[in-house]
């Protein structure tokens, strides 16, 4: 689901609206832009580098424990650990060629081998 603070590049603020009035989903629509807050809900993604922009495809695949996590895959295979776990946009976006912006992030205490990211902006590529 939207939440108001998600912006569309190339849209009108009208356009936006009606999307949203008729329950649309506005984040399969090439170039919706959506910022990302606090994706790792407090469990210690502490941020490293410098700020990142990546191509990729969004996958959404199962981490056990009854939950399905969001990898990002780049170019030449690479994959980003992005979420443990798979819901609104990332859901939306589930095998989307997208542009991300984020940085890259040391998680804290249990996690899953591989580079992780904290993505600020996810868009999906035209």
């Amino acid at each position: 689901m939207l939440r108001l603070r998600d912006v569309t590049h190339g849209a009108t603020a009208l356009a936006l609206a009606l999307c949203m009035a008729v329950g649309t989903s506005c984040a399969t629509r090439p170039g919706a832009t959506h910022h990302l807050e606090g994706g790792w809900g407090g469990l210690g993604c502490v941020p490293r580098g410098e700020a990142l922009t990546l191509r990729g495809t969004v996958l959404v695949r199962p981490f056990g424990k009854g939950t399905d996590g969001v990898f990002l895959r780049v170019a030449g295979g690479e994959r980003w650990i992005v979420r443990y776990s798979a819901d609104g946009v990332l859901r939306e976006l589930a095998g989307a060629r997208v542009i991300v912006t984020g940085r890259a992030c040391d998680k804290q205490g249990e996690a899953l081998a591989g580079p992780h990211l904290d993505i600020e902006t996810i868009t999906r590529a035209r």
